[in-house]
């Protein structure tokens, strides 16, 4: 289209040129303007055309540029801002990665308000002050990002539910997710999240309920959800008026579940039938080795001690370094009054395991034995023990098994 124009105007200006050309330098044009009279010769006059058309067009684009200066100005500021604010959101989610909480915080929220995406911003600096331990903040946070973006409410309702979880902060992650319902029920994430709360509550009748909607989804991996449905196996023993009864109702498929041996075992342990236990426990091991089992083995009270203490030395034949099967050897042999042995597979569970159990026994042992520093010390060290494993435990339930591909 252009290259038409262009040869239009050629065309014309060759018309133009061709036209000059005959005219009669004699010829001239007179102006008569405000009283005034002004005669020139027509070259001249169209000379003097050309100039001032020309001084008036770029009057004109000068007078259109000095209008339109403040929006053009406008809009660079606006996108120096928006190229600001992604700079501080990639450097702020860097510091988040590092671990620099404050640095995170501070980043991420210089210039969210400019970010085409400010609820980013808001949700990771949200993280960054529970990190600090600034809930106040984090609760700011959350609130501006569902400000900045209402029609992210699924997004944000997630991630508000996820830093709850982390607190500890339980009921109020429940509550969080119920408000998402209408929106994450179709969810993997929402129905996974939704799944941790239920067992951290260890409300098994929910669990059970949820159990086919995450398998749909794959919410979570097999073995994860199998586990789940174990223990919502184990809670209809613990709802059961007779236990030993429900345990007999139980199809021989379901028996062999570990939830149910594990929370079986524990009742007989519990009603000092530990010779029963042993022998639930010792055919279990056969076909499925599991350190439940052999943690609730450490806690049997047999009529024979030696006898149960052997069997744990069996499985140390099959693992030596299993942690415990050495505090299942360990208190066994504690029991049965082997005070060497008993020391000797409990320090074993110390080195590789760093069981609180161990601590605690070997502390009891030496406690007998009237040395009460070192016991002292192993009290001490079992308590820190047993505060990390409690802490390692709930960053798996939080971070969760991974999902299903």
């Amino acid at each position: 289209m252009r290259y038409i124009v262009y040869t239009l105007l050629a065309v014309g200006l060759a018309f133009g040129l061709l036209q000059v050309a005959e005219l009669d330098p004699d010829n001239y044009v007179k102006i008569y303007l405000a009283g005034y009279a002004i005669e020139m010769n027509v070259i001249g006059f169209i000379v003097a055309s050309l100039l001032f058309v020309s001084v008036l067009y770029v009057l004109l684009r000068l007078l259109r540029s000095i209008i339109s200066a403040p929006g053009r100005f406008g809009k660079w500021r606006k996108r120096r801002k928006i190229i600001i604010a992604d700079n501080d959101l990639g450097s702020g989610y860097l510091s988040l990665i590092k671990g620099d909480w404050r640095v995170a915080e501070k980043r991420l929220t210089a210039h969210a308000d400019s970010s085409p995406i400010p609820y980013v911003s808001y949700l990771a600096a949200a993280q960054a002050a529970q990190e600090q331990g600034k809930l106040a903040e984090r609760d700011d946070y959350l609130s501006r990002a569902y400000k900045a973006a209402p029609k992210e409410t699924l997004a944000i309702g997630l991630t508000k539910a996820r830093l709850h979880q982390v607190a500890g902060q339980w009921n109020m992650a429940r509550a969080t997710l119920e408000d998402i319902q209408s929106l994450g029920k179709n969810n993997p994430q929402y129905t996974a999240m939704l799944m941790q709360v239920h067992q951290h509550s260890e409300n098994w009748q929910d669990a059970k309920t949820l159990l086919p909607n995450a398998r749909k989804q794959g919410a979570l991996s097999a073995q994860a959800l199998n586990d789940i449905e174990d223990q919502v196996l184990a809670a209809s023993l613990d709802e059961a008026i007779d236990m030993d009864a429900a345990w007999k109702a139980l199809p021989r498929a379901q028996r062999k579940k570990n939830a149910v041996i594990t929370r079986y075992s524990t009742f007989l342990i519990e009603q000092d039938r530990s010779d029963e236990a042993e022998k639930i426990l010792k055919a279990a091991m056969k076909t499925n080795w599991d350190d439940r089992y052999l943690e609730l083995f450490s806690r049997l009270k047999t009529k024979a001690a030696g006898k149960t203490r052997r069997t744990a030395e069996g499985w140390l034949i099959a693992q030596p370094e299993n942690p415990y099967a050495n505090l299942a050897a360990g208190r066994q042999g504690m029991l049965e009054g082997d005070n060497e042995l008993a020391k000797k597979y409990l320090h074993a569970a110390i080195s590789v395991g760093q069981l609180p159990d161990a601590y605690r026994w070997l502390g009891e042992l030496f406690e007998n034995l009237e040395e009460r520093n070192k016991a002292l010390q192993l009290f001490k060290s079992g308590l820190l023990a047993k505060d990390a494993k409690s802490l390692a435990q709930t960053k798996v339930a939080l971070n969760g098994p991974k999902a299903s591909s």
